[in-house]
C-alpha cells in the first residue's frame, strides 16, 4: 500500500519529553498561584482585623468626646450597688453605703477585682460613659412631685404619654442624681404617677425614705426631720458601657433608650456589636492632678471615685485578631493592636463652669 503523507505519530520518548517540559513550566506557575492565593487570603483577614480595630476605636472615642454633654451641673450620682456591680464596675466604691457613686466617666479596670462578671472576657477592661439624650426634652418637677416613699414621681397629663414601663430615666436636683426604671404608670385624670418600685429587672430602683430617689428630692438624710422636697428634673441620660464579651465581641450597651429601641426583651437597654475578634481592651486615664513637684501624675488604669472628675485624657488600646488562621503566619491567627489618646473636653468644661 502506498503512504499518503506522513502518517507516523509521536514516539513514547517524545511524549515523555513534552510532559517533562510541561511539568517544569507548570509547577512554578501553580506555586506562584498558591502563594498569591495565600497572600490574598492573608491580606483579606488582616484588613478585616484592622477594620474591627478601627471601628472599635472610632465608636469608643466618639462617645468619649461627648461624655458629660448636657450634664455640666450634675454631680453626686448614686446607684444601688447591685446594679453597678452587675452591669458596670467589678468592685464599686461605696464607702460602706448601699449606694455606689457613678461619674460622667467611670473606669472598670480588670485588675480592680479578681472576679470576672459573667459574659465578660477575662483580662479586659470596661468603661461607662454618661451623656444626655438630646431627643428627650427634660421635664421640670416642682417641689413635692416626688413622694416621701421615693417610689412615685408625679407628672402632668400632657407628659405621661411620653413614658413606657421598663424605660430608664435620670432624676436630678441640687442634692444629687440617680437613675430609675419605670415599673408602672398610674394615669388618673387628676395626677398621673410614674412608679419606680423595687420590682424592676435591673435592681436599679432604690425606693424608700432612705433610697436614692428620696435623697435626690429631700437631701442626704431623706424625708422627715422637717426636710422639704426641692424641685428636680427628669431627663433621659444614656449610660453607655463598653465591654468585650466571652465571644470576643466588643459590645456597646446603652441604658436609658426608648423602649422600642431596647433589645433586652423590650425594656431599658440596647446592645450593639461594634467589633468582632477582639482579644483585649484596656484603658488608662490621665488626670488633671500634679505631684508635690508640680508634675502631672502618670496615666493610671485605676482611678478613685474622688479623682474621676479630674479625668482629662483617656488612652484606649484595642487588640484584634484575624477571623481565621493564615498560612503565612505558620497557621496562626495574627493579632493587631492600636492605641489612641482622646481628650475628654466636657470634663474640662464642667470644672471651668463651676463657681
Amino acid at each position: 500500500m502506498k503512504k499518503i503523507g506522513e502518517e507516523s505519530g509521536f514516539s513514547i520518548i517524545e511524549l515523555m519529553v513534552a510532559m517533562a517540559v510541561m511539568l517544569i513550566i507548570m509547577v512554578p506557575i501553580f506555586t506562584l498561584s498558591r502563594d498569591a492565593l495565600r497572600t490574598s487570603a492573608t491580606a483579606f483577614e488582616l484588613a478585616d482585623a484592622q477594620q474591627n480595630m478601627r471601628t472599635a476605636q472610632e465608636y469608643i472615642n466618639r462617645d468619649l468626646i461627648v461624655a458629660g454633654d448636657g450634664l455640666r451641673s450634675v454631680g453626686n450620682i448614686m446607684l444601688p450597688v447591685a446594679f453597678v456591680q452587675k452591669y458596670l464596675v467589678r468592685a464599686p466604691q461605696t464607702g460602706g453605703s448601699s449606694l455606689a457613686a457613678l461619674s460622667i466617666i467611670t473606669p472598670d479596670d480588670d485588675g480592680s477585682s479578681t472576679s470576672t462578671p459573667p459574659g465578660v472576657l477575662p483580662g479586659t477592661d470596661r468603661i461607662t460613659i454618661l451623656s444626655i439624650d438630646p431627643s428627650f426634652t427634660p421635664i421640670s418637677l416642682p417641689s413635692g412631685a416626688i413622694v416621701p416613699a421615693g417610689a412615685n414621681v408625679s407628672v402632668t397629663t400632657a407628659d405621661v404619654s411620653r413614658f413606657q414601663v421598663g424605660e430608664i430615666y435620670f432624676i436630678t436636683s441640687q442634692y444629687g442624681a440617680t437613675f430609675g426604671a419605670i415599673t408602672n404608670i398610674s394615669s388618673p385624670s387628676s395626677q398621673p404617677n410614674l412608679i419606680f418600685s423595687n420590682s424592676d429587672p435591673y435592681q436599679l430602683n432604690d425606693p424608700g425614705n432612705n433610697g436614692a430617689i428620696a435623697q435626690v428630692a429631700y437631701g442626704p438624710s431623706g424625708p422627715g426631720k422637717g426636710n422639704k422636697s426641692v424641685p428636680a428634673t427628669l431627663m433621659r441620660v444614656r449610660i453607655i458601657n463598653y465591654f468585650v464579651n466571652d465571644k470576643g465581641q466588643l459590645i456597646r450597651r446603652v441604658f436609658g433608650v426608648p423602649r422600642p429601641v431596647a433589645t433586652d426583651s423590650g425594656f431599658g437597654y440596647a446592645d450593639s456589636v461594634i467589633a468582632e475578634n477582639v482579644t483585649n481592651l484596656q484603658f488608662r486615664y490621665q488626670l488633671n492632678k500634679t505631684d508635690n513637684s508640680g508634675n502631672l501624675l502618670p496615666p493610671s488604669s485605676q482611678v478613685a471615685v474622688s479623682d474621676q472628675p479630674s479625668i482629662r485624657q483617656i488612652e484606649v488600646t484595642v487588640r484584634t485578631r484575624t477571623q481565621r488562621a493564615v498560612q503565612v503566619n505558620n497557621g496562626m491567627r495574627p493579632e493587631l493592636s492600636a492605641t489612641t489618646w482622646t481628650s475628654v473636653r466636657n470634663m474640662q468644661f464642667r470644672q471651668a463652669l463651676q463657681p
